[in-house]
């Protein structure tokens, strides 16, 4: 098996992520995956973020379905808003 090194980089070594939203016992693993992954993408004005459910799935390791189903249920419980994105 070919070993795999990570490509670390330090300009934002760090992501803010909502304590109670870590440490709830309602989320379930995906769920906080992709919500960790959503802290990670933030926009430079304000508090919005950008990643495809393309990167959602990649990164979290769940499937596409999944993904869009954990954001429907993030935004249920008012931790995410969804905004449709027009070009």
């Amino acid at each position: 098996m070919k070993k795999q090194t990570l490509n670390i980089r330090h300009e934002n070594p760090f992501v803010m992520v909502d304590y109670m939203a870590l440490m709830s016992e309602i989320l379930t693993t995906y769920e906080i995956a992709v919500y960790c992954i959503l802290c990670a993408y933030p926009s430079s004005t304000d508090q919005s973020c950008y990643p495809s459910y393309q990167t959602i799935e990649r990164k979290s390791g769940c499937s596409r379905r999944t993904a869009i189903r954990v954001i429907i249920h993030l935004e249920e419980l008012s931790l995410v808003k969804k905004q449709e994105q027009f070009n």
